[in-house]
């Protein structure tokens, strides 16, 4: 298993047609098997960091 640090970035609608949105950054950690499994669980992915590989 692989454990990181997933930083990511999220759409935000401003809810008003006249206004604009906003991209909001977000941080998870997460476990996976794969490095590669990420890319179905985020979209927009800034940065990964490796906490713990074993």
């Amino acid at each position: 298993m692989i454990t990181a640090l997933v930083h990511y970035k999220q759409w935000v609608d401003a809810g008003h047609p006249l206004l604009d949105g906003t991209w909001v950054d977000h941080s998870q950690v997460v476990e996976v098997l794969k490095l590669t499994d990420l890319n179905d669980m985020f979209r927009h992915i800034t940065k990964i960091e490796i906490l713990e590989q074993t």
